[in-house]
């Protein structure tokens, strides 16, 4: 090869070794990622609190009806925090065991992690099961319809984004007020 190649060469490796540099320099990190989430819900409406207004017009609930489902929502909510916020860490120990090339701790990890998220659906069941016990046997028929459109279009569920569907399933979980 000439000069020409060797140089063009370099020059190549070199912007390559700047954006490697700038991309893990930029890297999202947790804390960037939970200040996302607070400004998130700072918002007016979060998306599961349109989900709760969705449902109390829908079955037209009573107001102690509505003061149960947001009793109910307020424990479950608190819960999937809990769970969410260890899934986080969990993921970080992921990513430190997955730079130091330990497959034993990954596939650990990797495994507790399938746990907690088994553990968030069968309680997310649970919760919607409470909830459709307050309901009236009239009420339980609308909820019934509204929970299977929930669960075979999970794109655009109750908790799962808007209209637009762009939100996606909230993990950003915010424990409403107990009002």
């Amino acid at each position: 090869m000439n000069q020409k190649h060797y140089i063009i060469i370099i020059l190549l490796l070199v912007v390559l070794n700047v954006f490697s540099w700038r991309m893990w320099w930029e890297r999202p990190t947790v804390e960037k990622n939970i200040k996302q989430r607070v400004e998130h819900f700072r918002g007016k409406d979060s998306t599961a609190e349109k989900g709760l207004r969705f449902l109390i017009s829908k079955l037209d609930l009573t107001t102690e009806q509505e003061q149960q489902f947001k009793a109910l929502r307020y424990s479950h909510f608190k819960q999937m925090k809990n769970k969410d916020e260890h899934l986080d860490k969990l993921k970080n120990n992921l990513m430190q065991a997955l730079a130091d090339d330990n497959e034993i701790k990954q596939k650990e990890i990797v495994e507790e992690m399938a746990q907690i998220k088994g553990s968030i659906e069968t309680e997310m069941i649970d919760h919607f099961i409470s909830m459709r016990r307050i309901c009236t046997s009239e009420q339980q028929v609308n909820f019934d319809l509204l929970f299977g459109k929930m669960l075979f279009h999970k794109d655009k569920g109750f908790n799962r984004g808007g209209p637009n569907g762009k939100e996606g399933r909230g993990r950003e979980r915010k424990i409403p007020n107990q009002d």
